[in-house]
């Protein structure tokens, strides 16, 4: 960069209140990854293949679940390779398919 050149400002973070993105869930596994039993099993069984993440979120607290732990369900499962997350749900492509033995 020459002497001359100027930096860009630095992104602005989100505001307290703003609007969450919404996301569209992709499954990436065939099956439950978590713990049998598990209240985090139980979440993952709520996923829809290609259903919003506050749909999710709403899902989740219907089961009795307090909604920050689909947020944390979200960021978890996706740094596991269990989910995708994608802009649109055009985006999202086909549900896994178990493979024939």
């Amino acid at each position: 960069m020459s002497a001359n050149a100027t930096k860009s400002a630095p992104a602005k973070p989100a505001s307290v209140g703003a609007p969450i993105q919404v996301r569209y869930i992709q499954l990436l596994v065939v099956g439950n990854p978590k713990k049998p039993g598990s209240a985090s099993a139980t979440r993952f069984g709520l996923y829809v293949h290609g259903m919003s993440t506050s749909a999710y979120q709403e899902a989740v607290t219907k089961a009795g679940q307090p909604k920050r732990l689909a947020a944390a369900d979200l960021l978890w499962d996706v740094r596991h390779g269990f989910i995708s997350l994608h802009a649109t749900s055009a985006q999202v492509g086909a549900a896994p398919k178990a493979k024939a033995s």
